[in-house]
C-alpha cells in the first residue's frame, strides 16, 4: 500500500511539474518586445563645431519633429524596456566638402558624449556613444581638435551608412525623456517594451 502511495505521489508531483512547465511556457510566448515610440534628436554645440575660427558644421537635411536637445517624454506601460540610436543625415560638415557630420566626440571629462535617460526630472540611465570603429562602420573621417574628434560620413565617395548603437535595456514603468546635451549630432531613437 505504502508503494503505491509513494508511485501515486511521484507522478502527482511530475503531473504537476509538467503542467507548471507548460503553463510558463505559453505564458512567456505570448511576451514579446512591442514598438513604443520613435524620435528624431538634434543637438547642436557651438564649440564642438568650431575648427580654425570658423563653424565647420550647418543644418543641410530637413525632417518634421526634430526636437533640439530634449526628446519628448514617452510613457513605458511594460517593466522592462530597450532603447537605441542611429545617426540620420542633418548637418553637413563643411570643412571637407561631401561629407555628413555623424557626431562629436568627447574624450575627456567632464563633457563625455552621452545620451541621459530622465524619470521624474532624475537621472535613471546613460548612454555612452563611442567611436565609429567599435560599431563596425567603414568609410567614415575623423578630425581630432582639442579634447574632441569630429566624425563624419565620406558622402562624396560612399553611400551614407548610419552608426546604429546596439539596445540599451532598461527597467521600470513611467514617463521618460532623452537628453542629448552632451554631444552634437542628429539621432533618431527607437524605444520598445517587453510585455
Amino acid at each position: 500500500m505504502k508503494r503505491y502511495i509513494a508511485i501515486a505521489l511521484v507522478i502527482g508531483i511530475l503531473i504537476g511539474f509538467g503542467i507548471n512547465l507548460i503553463y510558463f511556457k505559453l505564458r512567456e510566448s505570448t511576451k514579446s518586445w512591442h514598438y513604443v515610440t520613435s524620435f528624431i534628436l538634434a543637438s547642436y554645440n557651438r564649440e564642438d563645431v568650431e575648427m580654425d575660427n570658423r563653424e565647420v558644421v550647418e543644418i543641410a537635411y530637413s525632417y518634421p519633429n526634430v526636437y533640439n536637445t530634449t526628446s519628448p517624454s514617452f510613457i513605458v506601460k511594460g517593466d522592462f524596456w530597450r532603447i537605441r540610436w542611429e545617426t540620420i543625415p542633418y548637418y553637413n560638415y563643411t570643412y571637407y566638402t561631401g561629407s555628413i557630420l555623424y557626431y562629436v566626440y568627447h574624450h575627456y571629462e567632464p563633457a563625455p558624449s552621452i545620451f541621459g535617460i530622465f524619470k521624474d526630472g532624475e537621472v535613471v540611465g546613460l548612454m555612452q556613444v563611442f567611436k565609429p570603429s567599435i560599431y563596425n562602420v567603414t568609410h567614415w573621417g575623423g578630425i581630432h581638435s582639442g579634447e574632441k574628434d569630429i566624425y563624419y560620413a565620406l558622402t562624396r565617395e560612399y553611400t551614407y551608412v548610419p552608426i546604429r548603437s546596439p539596445y540599451t535595456l532598461m527597467m521600470g514603468k513611467g514617463a521618460y525623456y532623452i537628453s542629448a546635451q552632451c554631444i552634437t549630432g542628429c539621432f533618431n531613437f527607437t524605444i520598445e517594451e517587453y510585455y
